[in-house]
């Protein structure tokens, strides 16, 4: 299918997302060889993450030095172990390279080029790579397993591949190569899911994306569960406004990403309410003077009381502040990250999720991706990147004095009282405690009219 793509039906971007042992290392070195072979002075680049892995994996053991077998004195010229280069007696030739080598690869004009191990290419080398490829309007095939995260270079690629005309996609799990024994791969399966890896086994060999895994930091985290239409997280906040807080944080940065959240905590139940952000990471529109007045719509939309809203920023971005305070009459908190107690505010965040004590609007794409993205480095740490609307939670956390009880009950809101009369409180509440009168109150009216009874 792949060979079929590349030479009968002329496609310039084939991705192939595969499982390991699928049989990639097999079909790269024949995908190049007949290319290479089939018209003369081509320039054929295979590129792994790095060269010394490429060494390992590819030349070292004959591989692609040997692919022609006993038919490599008919075709091959040369073989240059230190430049990884075999040319053929056509003046075609494959080299092997690595995408940690990606400054010095800005310039070639290839025929074609094949990538190995994508996931863990450096994101620079196909930026790099890319505009080489327009001369000859050469091939790009793409080799890999799926990543656990979503919110990268692969996934945008291999998405981008499946909608384009000139481009084919193909899904290739472990199993379809007729080589790999069955029951191998079942004893694999069982083991992999014993030790509670079974995203491992999707993505390693089933080839399918799963996020996070044994890695996610919010793995408690579900769109079914956890995202809410925005129009019925709008409509609830607005029937009982006066029962919430309402916080807007801001996590400046003109170069990199700007980005803003806005919620509300409903005071009783301390659930919270994300109803709405600001991700914006293209620089010709992260100034203050064009983020501030979008957040300010923002705010109108959700509740128009701008004096019932408290706005925090991170307080390393004081500019910030001082430019807010050149144009508007407005308050600003500066919020720290609480960088030494991050781990203990992650924890209190995953815990609100177990508890169901969080609502997330479905406008909020880029906060469900940080958090079905967020996941620890390889030393098992907590990552400082792609993380501004995580940042933002935890600013309106800490400016909240939110403080999170197991024993917190999130099921139930209050319901919506207005127009309950004082004396029918009076009569059920007679009428539940007839054995305990020292639960009745004859001045709790009082109270209730105060707590939002009435309207006004």
């Amino acid at each position: 299918m792949v060979c079929n793509a590349v030479f009968y039906q002329g496609k310039k971007q084939i991705f192939v997302e595969c499982g390991r042992k699928f049989g990639k290392t097999e079909c790269i070195p024949y995908v190049g060889y007949r290319q290479a072979l089939s018209f003369p002075g081509q320039v054929i680049y295979i590129i792994g993450p790095f060269i010394k892995q490429m060494k390992e994996i590819i030349w070292a053991d004959g591989r692609i030095t040997r692919f022609l077998g006993k038919l490599s004195d008919k075709y091959i010229k040369d073989i240059n172990k230190t430049e990884l280069r075999i040319t053929f007696k056509n003046d075609s030739f494959i080299k092997l390279d690595g995408a940690d080598n990606y400054e010095a690869f800005r310039g070639p004009n290839p025929h074609m080029v094949l990538y190995d191990e994508f996931k863990d290419h450096h994101p620079k080398f196909h930026e790099g790579n890319e505009p080489n490829l327009a001369p000859h309007k050469a091939p790009l095939l793409i080799f890999g397993t799926p990543p656990d995260t979503f919110d990268n270079q692969f996934c945008k690629i291999a998405d981008e591949t499946k909608v384009s005309k000139n481009g084919a996609y193909f899904n290739m799990p472990t199993h379809i190569n007729p080589h790999i024994d069955r029951e191998w791969l079942e004893e694999m399966k069982a083991k992999l899911i014993a030790r509670g890896e079974w995203d491992v086994w999707m993505r390693e060999y089933m080839a399918k994306r799963v996020v996070g895994g044994s890695n996610s930091i919010f793995p408690m985290f579900k769109r079914s569960k956890h995202v809410k239409s925005h129009e019925e997280l709008i409509m609830k906040v607005k029937q009982r406004y006066k029962a919430y807080d309402y916080y807007c944080s801001f996590d400046p940065g003109t170069s990199s990403c700007f980005a803003a959240l806005f919620v509300a905590i409903e005071r009783q139940t301390k659930k919270i309410v994300i109803l709405d952000e600001i991700y914006e990471k293209n620089r010709l529109k992260t100034s203050t003077q064009q983020i501030f007045p979008l957040a300010l719509e923002k705010i109108a939309k959700i509740h128009d009381y701008l004096d019932h809203w408290q706005i925090c920023y991170d307080h390393a971005a004081a500019w910030f502040e001082n430019e807010v305070n050149n144009c508007y009459d407005i308050a600003l908190t500066p919020c720290e990250k609480d960088l030494k107690n991050k781990d203990k505010k992650i924890s209190m965040i995953k815990d609100i999720m177990l508890s169901d004590g969080i609502e997330v609007s479905q406008n909020c794409v880029n906060f469900v991706s940080e958090i079905e993205n967020y996941c620890t480095n390889k030393h098992g740490k907590i990552p400082k990147e792609n993380d501004h609307l995580i940042d933002n939670l935890r600013y309106v956390l800490n400016l909240a004095g939110y403080d999170f009880d197991s024993k917190m009950v999130f099921e139930k809101e209050p319901g919506d009282r207005r127009f309950y009369t004082p004396s029918k409180d009076d009569v059920d509440s007679n009428a539940n405690n007839r054995d305990n009168p020292l639960l009745i109150n004859e001045d709790r009216d009082a109270d209730f009219l105060y707590e939002g009874g009435y309207d006004d």
